[in-house]
């Protein structure tokens, strides 16, 4: 009869947290789950070290910015869905700059969503619908075109509010760019 090859026991002997810690660090850095407790450290430092760790403590002119910040990606979300809206009734040499207005009015959204969450910790999921444009494509454009003009005062009024610096500079930025478009929609009616 031939032996048994046997598979070895895994064995913690002899045990060495710090190591385990070490090994428990890179596969699960916030610590969750640890079969052990990680023992406090000795040092008078430890008590400061656990503190820096908190969420920063921001001012209340910060989270004021919220329901401004709120208002503008309502803005352009709403903005967005126009320009959606209205792309596929455009002739091609139309829809490419209308195309580029609406990539930039959703990465204007995802820079309003970042600062919201920077300022709130949590996400901010507009709602807002546009209301239907005219049939006609022309028409559809100057609707857009107005749009545009009202976001961009929007924006610029909602910069005069602020007392952040970083949002006062992001919503001065949106204006500009909402100007922009409106430029971009004038050009377009022009060249048709």
């Amino acid at each position: 009869m031939q032996p048994t090859s046997q598979k070895p026991v895994l064995s913690l002997d002899p045990f060495d947290p710090e190591v385990f810690q070490r090994v428990w660090q890179r596969v699960m850095p916030d610590q969750a789950n640890s079969p052990i407790v990680p023992q406090p450290a000795a040092s008078p430092q430890a008590e400061p070290a656990a503190s820096t760790e908190e969420a920063p403590c921001l001012s209340e002119a910060s989270l004021a910015c919220c329901p401004i910040l709120e208002q503008q990606m309502e803005l352009a979300h709403s903005a967005r869905l126009a320009f959606g809206q209205i792309q596929n009734r455009l002739p091609s040499r139309a829809a490419r700059p209308v195309r580029s207005m609406s990539f930039n009015l959703e990465q204007d959204l995802r820079r309003l969503s970042a600062a919201y969450f920077l300022i709130a910790g949590r996400r901010y999921r507009p709602t807002s619908q546009p209301a239907p444009l005219p049939v006609p494509y022309q028409l559809a454009l100057r609707e857009l075109y107005g749009q545009s003009r009202v976001r961009a005062a929007a924006h610029r009024a909602a910069a005069q509010t602020v007392s952040d610096p970083c949002v006062c500079q992001l919503l001065t930025d949106l204006g500009d760019e909402a100007e922009e478009h409106s430029h971009r929609i004038r050009g377009i009616l022009e060249a048709m």
